[in-house]
Formats: structure tokens, sequence, C-alpha cells
């Protein structure tokens, strides 16, 4: 307060640097000299006079700390103003993105179904799987996981780990018609015990909600016929004919489920309504393949040859197969032969069907003609590739081409050699080459693939003989005889019964001939 003062005439407080009391204009103190006050006070810049306390020049508009014009500074000022808002609006906008971007990354990283979506994006299936088999643990209800944990574990090839994650996810999502067919091919392809069942009682839960989709119910109606509930199957054909009456697969189905059944008048009847016309030969043919899958070979066997008769077959080429698998088995290899060239008339380059034409040719002692077809089909690198190479092999040992049986077993390896007629051979081969503990090692993975397969059980036994182990060998030949049972067309079955003979004579005290030791050195084509 030390610039105040009370005013001598009224006594009220006033600034002590007036010239006069504000309040009643008492001459407080003397002016000074104008001369002096302009010397000190005008504007540099328009000479006007300005006050002792003024900062701006009100006759030309120039700030005196400055030197600017003021409107200038006003507006440099706006520009300020403008250009620091937009630079405060842009911060916080970034900032915004940021955050979002930070959220959704937090969210990604925290969802771990996300995050194995992402994995899977980039193809790292491992990391995914991985992630969801741990989630899946903790939260058994998210069935969008499980259906994706299922589509991996079927890359992987994983195929019972596959029908259960679509299982379980149908179980989470009984509205997941994609979960519901994944769980059932896969678990058609897992070959569970108990599958059938299992894949009805998923289709059945999905037609529930799904009442009026003809498809999922023709997909459940071919299950319960595979699972051999014929009556189940001919209620969910009619209910697709009932929601798509104009369906000749449908109507089809239903006509070979009756014949199935022996119905043989309604097969024929349903069959009628069919846009193509009647098909009861295709009723019989499929008779006759589920009769062989049922254990009854005689009964197969002839529907097989009613439906061949019949007229209006459309299955004649598989039914051709059919036959001639059946006349292999009871050793029948000229009739299967037969068969099998009717076949390929229909169908020329069926791998399959040359491939068990040639090996009727290679039954039948007809070697060179066997292996220009197995070498045919070797060399087309399909389906069987690796089987023919097998067979070649085969056939070159009968023809005491070991080189050639060598080249052929190795290239085998080459295409997926695997299987008990792909050890055995290797086994052979490995023998003769005079490897018997490799040999040994490639019969006991052939028993291994397939233990009731009767050829690993002839070769172990002959290279046991001429090793002096007479009585593993006598074991591995009785073994192999009892597998052959009475099929032994195309085999020297009798040459072993009498070899088998001399070993049971040489176990119990007496001496093996002279001719048995020939023949195990000398070794037994197989077939």
């Amino acid at each position: 307060m030390a610039n105040t003062i009370n005013c001598p005439v009224c006594g009220k407080l006033t600034d002590a640097r007036l010239d006069s009391c504000p309040h009643c204009g008492t001459v407080l103190r003397k002016k000074r000299p104008l001369a002096a006050a302009q010397a000190q006070k005008t504007c540099p810049y328009c000479k006007a006079p300005i006050g002792a306390d003024d900062f701006i020049c009100m006759t030309c508009n120039t700030n005196l700390l400055t030197g600017q014009k003021v409107a200038e500074e006003v507006a440099a000022s706006r520009r300020r103003r403008v250009s620091t808002g937009w630079m405060v609006f842009g911060g916080i906008a970034a900032v915004m993105v940021i955050g979002v971007g930070l959220f959704w990354l937090y969210i990604a990283s925290s969802d771990p179904v996300s995050k194995a979506l992402r994995h899977i994006e980039e193809r790292e299936y491992i990391q995914a799987q991985a992630i969801l088999a741990a989630y899946v643990e903790r939260v058994p209800d998210d069935a969008q996981a499980f259906y994706e944990l299922g589509r991996l574990q079927w890359r992987a090839s994983q195929y019972a780990n596959a029908a259960e994650s679509f299982m379980h996810a149908v179980d989470a999502d009984p509205e997941d018609v994609d979960a519901a067919l994944w769980a059932v091919v896969a678990l058609s392809r897992a070959g569970l015990a108990g599958a059938q069942t299992r894949q009805v009682e998923i289709l059945e839960r999905v037609v529930e909600n799904e009442v009026d989709d003809p498809a999922l119910w023709y997909v459940l109606a071919l299950t319960r016929g595979v699972a051999g509930d014929l009556e189940g199957q001919i209620e969910a054909l009619e209910k697709v004919v009932g929601l798509r009456p104009t369906d000749d697969s449908a109507r089809w189905g239903m006509g070979l489920s009756h014949a199935m059944r022996g119905d043989y008048q309604e097969a024929r009847r349903q069959l009628s309504l069919v846009g193509e016309g009647p098909r009861f030969g295709d009723a019989l043919a499929v008779q006759g393949f589920l009769a062989n899958l049922d254990g009854k070979p005689v009964v197969a066997a002839q529907r097989l040859e009613e439906a061949l008769n019949a007229d209006g077959v459309t299955v004649a080429t598989q039914a051709m197969t059919e036959l001639g698998k059946l006349r292999m088995k009871e050793g029948r290899f000229q009739d299967a032969q037969a068969h099998f060239e009717s076949a390929l008339t229909l169908q020329q380059n069926n791998p399959y069907i040359r491939y068990l034409r040639a090996l009727c040719l290679q039954a039948r002692a007809r070697r060179q003609d066997a292996l220009t077809e197995f070498e045919a089909i070797a060399r087309d690198r399909g389906a069987f590739a690796m089987e023919a190479t097998v067979q070649a092999a085969q056939v070159y040992l009968s023809m005491d081409m070991r080189d050639k049986a060598r080249q052929a077993i190795e290239q085998a390896g080459r295409l997926g050699g695997s299987g008990a007629a792909y050890f055995t051979v290797q086994g052979r081969v490995l023998a003769l080459s005079g490897d018997d503990s490799g040999a040994v090692n490639a019969f006991r993975r052939a028993i291994d693939a397939d233990a009731a397969y009767a050829a690993v059980y002839l070769e172990r036994g002959l290279l046991y003989v001429r090793n002096e182990n007479l009585g593993s060998g006598l074991r591995d030949l009785e073994r192999y005889l009892e597998l052959v049972g009475g099929k032994v067309e195309g085999t020297r079955a009798a040459d072993i019964r009498a070899l088998t003979e001399q070993l049971r004579q040489a176990t119990q005290g007496g001496d093996i001939s002279r001719t048995a030791r020939v023949e195990a050195r000398s070794g037994v084509n197989s077939v």
C-alpha cells in the first residue's frame, strides 16, 4: 500500500502518483512541464503524444513493446490459436486411435480363439492347435473353439481327436450343422469303436433343429443304413421324399433298402418311380455287397450274378469287381480274371481292377504278362503304384532275377512302401543278399502290419530252417498252412506239408532229408 494516500481535503484513499484527487479534484502535486513530458512520451513510429503508461499508440495502433501493428498481431495470434487448436485436436485423435488399437490388441491377446485364428491366418497351425487345446480344457463350452480345434486336428490327420472336438462343438451348440457333419466324417475316418451309433446320434440331434432340411435327412438315412438300421433308413428317406418329392436319389435309396430287407415287390415299386426307370438289378447288387460284408460269400456271389443278369444295372462295374474278388478268395483265379476283364471293358484305366487282374495272372503263373501289367501300373504313379511295384519285385524273385527284385522293392520304398506284402518281399530280398538279421526284422514288421498274412510265415519259416532253427521254422510253416487252408491254387502248399512232416521228424530226434534241406535253401514262391 506504499503508493496510496488519504486526500488532505476529503480524506478518501487515493493514489499518491496522481496529480489530483479523483474524488474531490484537490491538486495533490504540481504537473511536469509539457515539453519534458512530450520529450519523454511520444510514439516513436508516428510521433503522436502518448501517456506515460501507454503501451499502444492510439493514433497508429502500434504495439510500443513489439513494434507490430495491433491488427497484424491479432491475426497472428488467431493463427497461433487455430494451429494450436488443430495440434491439440490431432493429439487427442492420435491418442484415441492408439488407445483403440491397444484395446483391440489387448482383446485379441486375451481371447485365445482370436489369437489362434490369427495363427491360422499365418499358417502357424501347430501354435494355433496348442492354444485351443489348452483353452478348451479351461472353457469346455466354447463351440467355436472346439470347431476350430477339430479342423486343425483334421488337418493333422488326428481323426479321432477331431471327431471328439467336433462332437464337443455340437454339444455346446446343437444347431451347428457344419460341426455335426464334420463329426460324422471324422468318426468314419477314425474308425472308432461304436462310431456308427455315435454318427446316428449326432445327426438325429441336428435334424431336431433342422427338421425341414432334406439334405440332412438324407445323410441320416445313409448313416442309419450303414449302421444296419434299415427301418430307420426307410423312415428318414420317406422324410426326404416328403420334403422333396422329385428326389430320385431318395426314392432310389428306398428301393435299395426294401431290397436289402428282402421285400422285392416294394423295391420294384419304388425303383419304378425313379426318373431313369426301374433299376432292380442295382438293388440285387447292393444286396450282394452287403452279404459279402456280413461274411456270407456264397449269398453275395449269387446276388451279384443275379444282378449282372438283370436289366438296367448301373453298378455293373462294381458288381463285376466284387464278384471277381470273391472268386479270387475261392482260388478260382481264371474265373476272377474273366470278371476283371469284363469290368475293364467298362472302365479301361481303373488301376484297382488292373491290379487285381495282374494278381490273377501272377497266381496262374503267367509271370511275364503279370510283370508287364504291374510295371505299367507303377509307371503311372497313381493309385496302387506302390503295391504293383511290390508284386513286380515278387515276380522277379520267382524268376530268380535278384537285382531286378532289389531295384523294384527299393522303388516301392520310395513310393511309400508299407504293409505286410511290402515287408515280406523286402525280407526275402534281404535274406537272398545274406542279411538274415535284416530279413527277420522285415518279417516281424510284416506280421505287425497283418498277423494273418500267410506268406510272411512261409518266408520266415524257410529262413529259420535254412539256419537250422528247425523248431521256429516248423511253427511258422504250420501257421502258413493253417492260414492258407483250402485255398491252395497258385501255391505249393503240398510241398510245404511234406517239408513240415520232415521237420516234425527232425525235431523228434530224426534227421531232416536232403530234399527238404534243398527245398528250404531254394525257397518256395508265395502268392
